[in-house]
C-alpha cells in the first residue's frame, strides 16, 4: 500500500504543478490527494478482508480435523485490518503530499520522471 501509494504521488508531481499553474489552490490538491489516499485504503481494505476471510476459513478447514473449534467471522480481526490498512494508506498518502507542496511549480514542471 505504502509503495503503491507514495509512487503513485512523486510520479505525478507535474500534473500537480499544472494544476496549481491553471489555478488550482493547495488546499484543493490537499484534498484532493487526501480523498485518493482514503480510496486506495477502501479497496486495499475490502479486498484485504475478502482474501483475510477466505484464507481463514481456508486454514480452519484444513485444520478442522486436528482442532475441533468452530469457525465464526473474525470481526474484531476485520475490523483493526480494515481501520488499520486506511490509516496506512493516510499516512503514505500525507508523507509524499509534503513533499509536493514544498516544490516549486517551476522546478516541478522541469523536472524529469
Amino acid at each position: 500500500i505504502v509503495n503503491t501509494v507514495s509512487t503513485n504521488l512523486i510520479l505525478r508531481t507535474k500534473e500537480f504543478a499544472v494544476l496549481k499553474a491553471i489555478g488550482m489552490t493547495q488546499k484543493e490538491i490537499r484534498k484532493m490527494i487526501i480523498l485518493e489516499g482514503v480510496f486506495y485504503g477502501l479497496f486495499a481494505a475490502v479486498y484485504g478482508v475478502m482474501i483475510g476471510t477466505a484464507l481463514n476459513f481456508g486454514i480452519h478447514r484444513l485444520f478442522m480435523d486436528a482442532v475441533e473449534i468452530a469457525w465464526a467471522i473474525p470481526w474484531l480481526s476485520i475490523g483493526f485490518a480494515f481501520i488499520g490498512a486506511i490509516i496506512t494508506t493516510l499516512i503514505a498518502t500525507v508523507w509524499p503530499m509534503y513533499r509536493l507542496n514544498k516544490a516549486s511549480i517551476v522546478d516541478s514542471l522541469g523536472r524529469e520522471n
